[in-house]
């Protein structure tokens, strides 16, 4: 694992927006890094600082907008404290994935473990989704990836702190009591001005082209203990409003990386922090991966179409296939066979678009544990509460129960020891089976701080 994690910007990066080819030559130029280790000044800490669950309470876009802000869409942000490793799923109000949706609401919709695979399957909802339905599985959100974080604004531009009143008045609140406690740290227990990059591996929706850059500060804690954190976008047009749920800063902890699936290159991140855990598996990267794994191809260039929402880039893709159709269609003089023809291909299209949206999956859930009858032992699910497929909702992340989606077992041992009991140690290697399918993934445990509590909370581990 990474043991110290910072960021700072170089000069001109902090405001990029646009370009991606730019970012890279950016990124790469000796100039760049040469420029960053220059200006460093601040002290350079872990992501320690934000670890647990953040649930988002509002975002104001444009900063200041109270009255419009958005406060409908369930965002959870779950950070692993050594490793950098987070997981965020967004899902809207109305999203078929949300628990608070309530099941009976919809229940055509059929729990489904296998849907796990991630591998398009989405697709067998086609005639069962209204269209509003399928408008908002588009518009769902999730990333994943690794946190880049440092305290202070290392900015370019100082734009969030300018533009951000709030911002700055916290800001300005924890200097204060770092200087009232001798420079060690907010004796109120607020968190201090400190820069986040979210580096996004995987993303639900493709490339934004731009840079996510937030500076955050906070209020001293609540009574209960949680945190009200808000972050400010680096150019200072956005502003979210994250509280982090009582206990998840306390552990146990643990992150994961996949490895491979089916022997197969493929990236996805798994982390807990407290009771809470998130999981999410990044579309194939490669259409020749994509189509050995039986995903669509066309899930693959996804990633490609820089800029553009989930919708605009699985219409860009399906709209070859419709112009024929459509000049097939215009050929057909008789109008039943139109209908008829207009109905199956819409149905087609819908299929195909969900055989795209389907190969990108996130969830998050809780881990209760409860003892068993003879007091000798204990029963821990990994319950999935929330996810961008909602036939996942309501399932066991994985377990012996019917409702589980697969089953987990220990591959190899990064300090194997003749005869000694099995111990989970950063660097062993977990082996994940998906039921139904098949599909098999090895992850590398990237960071654990509790080896016992997380042997006893992953059942079936052998």
């Amino acid at each position: 694992s990474t043991s110290s994690i910072s960021l700072v910007v170089p000069s001109g990066i902090g405001s990029f927006t646009k370009s991606p080819l730019l970012l890279v030559v950016l990124l790469l130029s000796p100039m760049s890094i040469g420029a960053a280790t220059a200006t460093t000044t601040t002290t350079t800490t872990t992501t320690e600082t934000v670890r647990g669950v953040w649930q988002r309470q509002f975002e104001e876009d444009p900063v200041g907008d109270e009255a419009n802000a958005d406060r409908d869409t369930l965002v959870f942000w779950t950070q692993a404290p050594k490793s950098g490793i987070y997981v965020d799923i967004r899902l809207p109000k109305g999203s078929l994935g949300r628990m608070d949706r309530g099941r009976s609401n919809n229940d055509n919709i059929p729990k489904s473990p296998a849907a796990l695979q991630a591998r398009g399957s989405l697709l067998s909802l086609a005639k069962i989704l209204s269209t509003a339905d399928q408008a908002i599985l588009l518009r769902q959100k999730s990333f994943a990836g690794t946190l880049q974080f440092s305290l202070g604004d290392t900015t370019d531009s100082g734009e969030a702190l300018a533009k951000d009143n709030i911002l700055a008045n916290l800001a300005k609140e924890a200097a204060a009591a770092t200087a009232d406690a001798g420079g060690s740290g907010c004796d109120d227990g607020a968190l201090p001005l400190c820069t986040c990059f979210w580096k996004r591996e995987i993303d639900y929706q493709p490339p934004s082209g731009g840079l996510d850059i937030g500076v955050c500060a906070s209020a001293p804690p609540n009574a209960d203990g949680s945190i009200d954190l808000r972050e400010t976008g680096d150019d200072g047009s956005y502003a979210e409003g994250w509280h982090r749920l009582v206990g998840s800063e306390s552990g146990p902890f643990w992150a994961c990386q996949l490895l491979t699936e089916d022997g197969m290159n493929r990236t996805g991140y798994w982390v807990r922090t407290g009771k809470y855990f998130a999981y999410a598996i990044g579309r194939p990267h490669v259409e020749a991966t994509a189509e050995k794994l039986g995903c669509s191809s066309k899930s693959s260039q996804i990633q490609g179409c820089v800029g553009k929402s989930l919708t605009e880039a699985v219409q860009g893709l399906m709209e070859g296939a419709s112009s024929s159709s459509s000049s097939d269609n215009n050929n057909n003089n008789n109008n039943n066979n139109n209908n008829n023809n207009n109905n199956n291909n819409n149905i087609d299209q819908v299929e195909e678009s969900l055989s795209m949206v389907g190969t990108y999956v996130c969830v998050f859930g809780e881990i209760t544990s409860t003892s068993t009858t003879t007091g000798e032992g204990r029963t821990t699910t990994w319950k999935i509460q929330h996810s961008t497929d909602p036939r996942l909702v309501g399932c066991d992340l994985f377990g012996p129960g019917p409702d589980s989606c697969s089953t987990l077992s220990h591959e190899s041992s990064s300090n194997p020891a003749a005869g000694a009991a099995l111990v989970l140690q950063e660097g062993d290697v977990l082996c994940q089976t998906v039921v139904l399918g098949g599909c098999t993934r090895r992850w590398k445990v990237i960071e654990v701080d509790d080896a016992a509590v997380m042997m006893k909370d992953l059942p079936g581990l052998l």
